[in-house]
């Protein structure tokens, strides 16, 4: 990670996703720190005819002082930017201007007491943002576990694959590369009105020994052809994809999705994506994916 852009603005979310950047960017990297001020709150402001600026420069002031203290004293290369804009539609900008090899940003909107949610600007950089994007919700307690990248079928999720192979060898961390097996309904006119079942039983031993092998396949292919040398274990568990890498997650390092943004709705996230990364316990990577096929 060589060219980070991270989200800042006081939370504890986005303080820990500063310090995730921190400890997992490259040395001599070059941390993009960015802080947005939304138009839409200096409006509020306006209506009391309170100076507007004094909000902006406040939020400088944090910028450069005690939100990015303890990088600078870590001797990182810091660059700070304070936009008034909205936050996902800022951070996408900066990154396609200083094209960061990846977007970092804090997950919000949840307590103890309400239901976890992945919060505005998290959603928008998934959707919008053509680059890698890491949303982190809290230190992780297991900073040098296996690195979880979810593998869906016919190729659909290559480019996370691919991603998470490289991320591992570079960190030197051991890859679980998971194919999730779900249930599968299955329906016939007479069954659709409540009459019996009369359609075969699906051998999932034998559906996850296939899976298992062409899974291992293509991992160990792609370490061939990428030139690294990763530790890695294959999976092929039963249930819910969102579910499953969500529990999976407990000692990771990172998990790593496939996102498909889609050319007509741009504002959908998959279940699995939204379910991760809203449930995970360790940092998420969702990796934008062809929209061909």
């Amino acid at each position: 990670m060589q060219r980070p852009v991270v989200g800042v603005d006081g939370s504890d979310s986005a303080s820990a996703a500063l310090r995730w950047v921190s400890s997992e960017s490259d040395p001599g990297a070059e941390i993009h720190v960015l802080s947005a001020v939304s138009p839409v709150e200096g409006l509020g402001w306006a209506s009391v005819e309170f100076d507007w600026s004094v909000i902006v420069e406040s939020y400088r002031a944090q910028l450069e002082g005690e939100w990015t203290e303890d990088l600078r004293r870590s001797g990182a290369d810091v660059v700070t930017h304070l936009l008034e804009d909205e936050p996902g539609h800022a951070l996408v900008t900066v990154a396609d201007e200083v094209d960061a090899d990846v977007i970092v940003a804090g997950r919000h909107g949840h307590s103890k007491f309400l239901p976890r949610t992945l919060g505005h600007v998290g959603h928008y950089l998934i959707v919008h943002s053509s680059r890698p994007v890491v949303i982190v919700d809290k230190d992780n307690p297991t900073p040098d576990g296996p690195v979880i990248v979810g593998v869906g079928p016919a190729g659909s999720t290559h480019n996370a694959l691919v991603w998470a192979v490289r991320w591992a060898a570079a960190k030197k961390r051991s890859l679980v590369a998971a194919t999730v097996l779900e249930p599968m309904p299955i329906y016939s006119d007479y069954t659709m009105i409540g009459g019996p079942a009369d359609v075969p039983v699906i051998d999932y031993a034998k559906l996850q020994e296939s899976a298992l092998e062409r899974l291992d396949q293509i991992v160990s292919g792609l370490c061939e052809r990428e030139g690294l040398e990763v530790d890695y274990q294959v999976a092929a568990p039963e249930g819910f994809v969102g579910e499953v890498l969500a529990d999976m997650s407990s000692d990771a390092s990172l998990v790593v999705l496939g996102h498909h943004r889609g050319r007509r709705v741009l504002s959908v996230l998959g279940t699995a994506v939204h379910h991760v990364t809203t449930h995970a316990e360790a940092p998420v990577a969702v990796i934008p994916e062809s929209d061909e096929g």
